[in-house]
């Protein structure tokens, strides 16, 4: 099993903490992971411009990364015009740092700590179809880089609208990047969804939560809701020999726990990879 820890894990360490992309890594390596998930949106200029100092400590620790993308493709067209002129540069990044899976999102999302997460959109019903066309002119230029889009499910599509987006595309360049975390809060059963789209994973990110409402909390793999063994034997039985990317979504009010509970999650992980049960 490759173990990998999603720069999300410490977004409140990088917002208010000051640490760099460079110093998530090095504590990514520090953990045991053995591959992080970097996206393009949450690396400053200077990396942007120049990635050397990404991929010597990459090189040095001899990790994987997936790398991401985060415009959600379901923003207005005059925002998404101007945000895509990032694209090019994300994937000269890819391929600068040679990953072979692209992380991207659909629908725009914005959290509510302690609520269900707000998806913005002006038609539930079209948004598949219209998220659909813009990943099908991506995933021609990715297929021709040899790059594969890993669509998420981002707290905004059911796993049966990610597999119409899949079916929409129809394109071997569009794979899913399967959150755990997710099916629960659109009112899926997280099993029966992680059974759907395993055999689609290209990624995976592994969390899990405790609670209902104001009460819903992120908490260390295993103290949850969910049965982290049955959403890995269920991606194993898919097939999956990817990253399973830990990512703890805590809130700015805990931030000093975001290294304690990814060394907690890394060490579950290791555990269950060593063992086989929990």
């Amino acid at each position: 099993m490759l173990i990998g820890i999603d720069h999300w894990s410490f977004h409140n360490a990088r917002l208010f903490g000051g640490m760099p992309p460079e110093g998530f890594i090095d504590k990514a390596a520090e953990l045991g992971a053995d591959g992080v998930g970097l996206d393009y949106f949450m690396l400053p200029g200077r990396l942007r411009r120049d990635p050397a100092p990404l991929k010597e400590r990459l090189e040095a620790h001899g990790m994987q990364l997936v790398f991401g993308f985060g415009l959600p493709f379901a923003l207005p067209d005059a925002a998404f015009y101007l945000m895509d002129r990032h694209r090019r540069r994300a994937f000269e990044l890819a391929h600068d740092l040679n990953a072979d899976v692209l992380r991207v999102t659909g629908g725009l999302v914005l959290p509510v700590p302690g609520l269900r997460p707000l998806h913005l959109s002006l038609s539930r019903r079209a948004e598949p179809a219209w998220v659909a066309s813009r990943l099908g002119h991506l995933c021609r230029e990715a297929r021709a880089e040899g790059l594969i889009l890993a669509l998420e499910n981002h707290n905004d599509y059911t796993s049966g609208q990610i597999l119409e987006i899949l079916e929409r595309v129809g394109s071997e360049a569009l794979r899913v990047t399967l959150d755990t975390g997710s099916p629960a809060s659109l009112g899926e059963d997280p099993y029966e969804a992680a059974a759907r789209l395993a055999p689609h994973a290209a990624h995976a990110h592994i969390k899990d939560a405790r609670g209902r409402g104001l009460r819903r909390r992120a908490v260390p793999l295993g103290e949850g809701e969910l049965d982290i063994s049955r959403m890995i034997d269920l991606l194993r039985g898919a097939g999956y020999a990817g990253l399973y990317a830990v990512e703890a979504d805590l809130p700015p009010w805990r931030r000093a726990e975001e290294e304690g509970q990814a060394a907690r999650d890394v060490s579950y992980l290791r555990a269950f990879d060593r063992d086989g049960v929990h």
